[in-house]
């Protein structure tokens, strides 16, 4: 069961109490974020976390807490956001390595940098480099490349992949997630990166297709 499950019963009374508070939609999910790291789970247990963009007043206790040593950002950096700021700050305090691979809002990259990621995400269950992998709202770009590993290197099943992306608020209805397209046109050109990065040992024959069907 990862964390985004468990932690389902305490937003609740979370979003329940400032509701009750008489706070409007948008005063709720900001102060939901300054309570609840944001969509923070488990991709493998003890190794691999997923997360949004973590609140500056959460972060360092989030980092502590989860022993993380290195950390895959999938957005750019902007010196006027202060959660952006915060969490390089506690990054270097911990001295936690840190890697960078900028994406659209929508989950489109490049494959290389799917491959990357993947990469990185494979040697950290391999060699015990506890890490934390997270986009802006930890639901396109954390979810594209997380379902990327999962099929091409865990070979999980995937319908499963599809169903735990939506499990972290992506929906096959949504007309700016262009990730799904993408992974799965370029499925077989990332795949070969990770062969020859040594990730996996061949190109999977059918390639794996995320989605519902």
């Amino acid at each position: 069961m990862t964390e985004a499950i468990q932690r389902r019963p305490l937003r609740a009374v979370v979003i329940g109490v400032l509701i009750c508070l008489g706070l409007a939609g948008g005063a709720v999910a900001a102060l939901e974020d300054q309570l609840i790291p944001r969509r923070l789970g488990t991709v493998v247990e003890g190794k691999v976390y997923r997360s949004g963009q973590i609140d500056r007043r959460l972060i360092r206790n989030v980092l502590e807490g989860h022993n993380i040593e290195r950390v895959v950002l999938l957005h750019g950096y902007a010196t006027h956001n202060p959660d952006h700021v915060a969490e390089i700050q506690a990054i270097k305090a911990l001295s936690i390595d840190y890697e960078r691979f900028p994406m659209s809002g929508n989950g489109l990259g490049t494959p290389e940098q799917y491959a990357g990621v993947v990469e990185l995400l494979h040697d950290a269950v391999q060699n015990d480099v506890i890490t934390l992998v997270h986009c802006g709202a930890g639901t396109q770009r954390t979810g594209g490349t997380v379902a990327a590993y999962r099929l091409l290197v865990e070979k999980a099943d995937p319908f499963e992949v599809t169903r735990e992306s939506m499990r972290y608020d992506w929906s096959p209805s949504d007309p700016d997630s262009l990730w799904p397209e993408f992974l799965n046109e370029n499925m077989g050109v990332i795949a070969q990166h990770l062969v020859d990065a040594g990730v996996i040992d061949e190109v999977p024959d059918p390639l794996p297709i995320f989605g519902l069907r």
